[in-house]
């Protein structure tokens, strides 16, 4: 077992001479897995996770259009009035500023939430008004407004 210990005392110092963070990596491609877009574009987003949730990917594409044009929330609330999130019910979804997650233009925003033991998740949706484009964006506890600063802009 002394052996092991050694071996593993000497990975860490050498991945911390590197500045390599082993914990942390960015996601792509087939890392996202979005719930609502029936065609992914493209996608970006970093784990920094190892043993615990810490992450955040936004995914564009093609919505579900009978989903896009279901959803219909009017007023507009805060992160911290999010209802849990229902996958089968667009009701269940509520409508927030897209400005607050850095989603720009025309689009239309709802989230929702879902809380467990050490995975608090937000779900953002934007689509533009024609329900032909869409943007997921999912963090899991990492702040959606600071996951939208870090994944930078993106207008309708």
């Amino acid at each position: 077992m002394d052996g092991l210990n050694t071996v593993v005392a000497a990975l860490a110092l050498l991945l911390a001479g590197t500045g390599c963070d082993p914990t942390s990596r960015k996601l792509s491609g087939v890392d996202c897995k979005p719930r609502k877009l029936t065609k992914m574009q493209s996608c970006a987003g970093e784990d920094h996770g190892f043993q615990e949730c810490s992450f955040f990917f936004r995914a564009t594409g093609t919505p579900e259009k009978s989903w896009c044009e279901a959803l219909g929330a009017p007023e507009l609330v805060s992160e911290s009035s999010l209802r849990r999130c229902d996958w089968t019910s667009p009701a269940a979804w509520q409508r927030v500023a897209c400005a607050t997650y850095n989603i720009h233009g025309a689009a239309r925003c709802f989230a929702c939430s879902e809380s467990a033991t050490e995975a608090a998740k937000t779900y953002v949706y934007a689509y533009d008004a024609s329900c032909s484009h869409g943007v997921e964006q999912v963090t899991c506890n990492v702040g959606a407004a600071q996951a939208g600063v870090k994944l930078g802009p993106v207008s309708f």
